[in-house]
């Protein structure tokens, strides 16, 4: 977490560039867990 922080200080990105970047990480984590194992309906 300290290097995340320090890459945030250290380019001056703004929360909302801060908030898009882990939404979309979180989007990619879900679809590649789903593609990974499809869950069971």
């Amino acid at each position: 977490m300290n290097t995340l922080l320090y890459m945030v200080n250290g380019t001056n990105i703004g929360f909302s560039e801060i908030m898009i970047i882990m939404l979309a990480v979180i989007i990619i984590f879900l679809i590649a867990r789903n593609l990974i194992a499809p869950p069971k309906y």
